[in-house]
C-alpha cells in the first residue's frame, strides 16, 4: 500500500507543480508577443 500512496502523491504534486510552470511560462511567452 505504501508503494502506490507514494507513486500516487507523487505524481499529483509532479503534474501540479508542472502545470503551475507551465502556465507561468505560457503567460510569459504570450505578454512578450513570441510566436
Amino acid at each position: 500500500m505504501a508503494r502506490p500512496v507514494a507513486g500516487g502523491e507523487d505524481a499529483e504534486l509532479a503534474p501540479d507543480i508542472h502545470g503551475l510552470g507551465e502556465c507561468r511560462m505560457s503567460s510569459r511567452l504570450r505578454f512578450r508577443g513570441d510566436p
